[in-house]
């Protein structure tokens, strides 16, 4: 079978323009507290590159493992969730994937984020408050 080159993500969401915040994930159908919105699969940063990797644009997407000692790239629509002290989602994190849960009802239309839970020093350095 030929790929035909598109993408299908998870059901109830699809990502479109965020507004200042370049891409987010929206939920195209209600999605109910609790309920488990992506898992998404994920690629793990090899230790002896984690370092680098953290210096280019690529530290924008990706996640620490649940214990903190390595990191992972989420695919499919893992990474484009945004930061929202006040989400409605939250994520977990292991070494093959990232689970993206509702913490509240979401109705169609709001972009579902995710609190990033980052310190002062990665938002200085790494979450984009310097351009």
């Amino acid at each position: 079978m030929r790929h035909s080159g598109s993408f299908s993500g998870p059901a109830k969401v699809c990502v479109r323009p965020a507004g200042t915040k370049g891409r987010g994930v929206f939920a195209t159908a209600p999605i109910r507290k609790g309920e488990t919105i992506e898992v998404s699969p994920a690629l793990l940063i090899p230790r002896d590159e984690a370092d680098e990797f953290l210096t280019t644009f690529m530290a924008h997407y990706i996640f620490k493992t649940d214990r903190g000692q390595r990191y992972v790239i989420a695919l499919g629509f893992g990474s484009l969730f945004n930061h929202d002290t006040k989400a409605n989602a939250e994520f977990f994190v292991e070494r093959t994937h990232v689970r993206i849960t509702a913490i509240k009802a979401i109705p169609v239309g709001r972009e579902v984020t995710v609190d990033y839970g980052w310190t002062k020093k990665e938002w200085a350095t790494i979450g984009g408050l310097k351009k």
